[in-house]
């Protein structure tokens, strides 16, 4: 990755056997995973003298610089972040120092400051049209098109997709970790294996195994 390991507090994570487990215990294996990150127009960044925001005191110099408003309306947003599924939020939220859920996992903390800051933030960025939140049917192709068309800088996807990018796009496209300035976790989402504990049959048991290795 071209901004790998720079920049903000903490450390980076990807959580992929922990994501398995349940105190202490492991209940199954990580398959086919990934994680989100910015791909982003290194072309057009380089020329606005501009480099992904690694923090988020950075975002809004950053959104300054990459969006573009002509008499009144956004022809170039600075990001997009999916709004197809909410995996695509938690790093935004947990990297700003906001909890999805209390210490104890009995309740939501959506509602503590540090949590908010995140919807707030997003709120006011989509009020001032410099990021775009795709949704409804199609947002994930419209998502790409508009950044592949150049009216997007940066987009918060997959890495499986970066191929499709750097194969389609007129541009060089760099690739960047999300901004955080209390953590910098990338959360991983996709499909785990795991053996279901009814299985009875041995030979069954031995295929899953064989499969799973």
């Amino acid at each position: 990755m071209d901004r790998a390991g720079q920049g903000g507090s903490g450390r980076f994570r990807l959580r992929d056997a922990e994501a398995y487990a349940y105190q202490g215990k492991q209940y199954g294996f990580p398959l086919i995973v990934s994680t989100s990150v910015f791909i982003y127009n290194k072309t057009l960044l380089d020329e606005l003298g501009v480099e992904p925001p690694q923090t988020w005191s950075e975002i809004d110099a950053f959104n300054a610089k990459a969006a573009k408003r002509e008499n009144g309306k956004t022809t170039r947003y600075a990001f997009s972040v999916p709004g197809w599924v909410t995996w695509y939020y938690d790093p935004w939220l947990i990297n700003g120092g906001g909890h999805i859920l209390t210490e104890d996992g009995s309740e939501a903390a959506v509602q503590t400051p540090d949590s908010l800051r995140y919807v707030e933030n997003f709120h006011r960025w989509l009020k001032e049209g410099v990021v775009h939140m795709g949704y409804g049917k199609g947002a994930s192709d419209n998502m790409r098109q508009m950044f592949l068309g150049g009216e997007i800088a940066m987009v918060q996807h997959t890495p499986a997709m970066l191929k499709m990018y750097r194969e389609n796009a007129n541009f060089e496209v760099g690739v960047s970790f999300l901004p955080g300035d209390q953590e910098r976790t990338s959360n991983i989402g996709g499909a785990g294996i795991v053996m279901m504990d009814g299985i009875k049959d041995d030979k069954k048991r031995e295929d899953a195994w064989k499969f799973s290795s």
